[in-house]
């Protein structure tokens, strides 16, 4: 007997959709890019008009990886 059938009934599908929490990998927010095209940093990781401040986490990726962030940056 197969079990993955059940998790098609309504109410099993109703309690995983109201239950289920979505986790974001928060990349991209600071991008390393030229000032001009929006970006926050320079490829020296300083974040522009701020002296002495440099960001160094998955933030300056300008591309969302396909994998986890942990497994990228493995």
């Amino acid at each position: 007997m197969m079990w993955w059938p059940t998790l098609l009934m309504p109410r099993t599908t109703r309690y995983i959709r109201n239950t289920t929490i979505p986790n974001y990998n928060a990349v991209g927010t600071c991008q390393m890019r030229p000032r001009k095209d929006g970006g926050v940093v320079d490829s020296r990781l300083r974040v522009f008009g701020v002296d002495g401040l440099r960001i160094v986490d998955g933030s300056i990726m300008p591309i969302i990886p396909d994998a986890g962030i942990q497994v990228s940056f493995g």
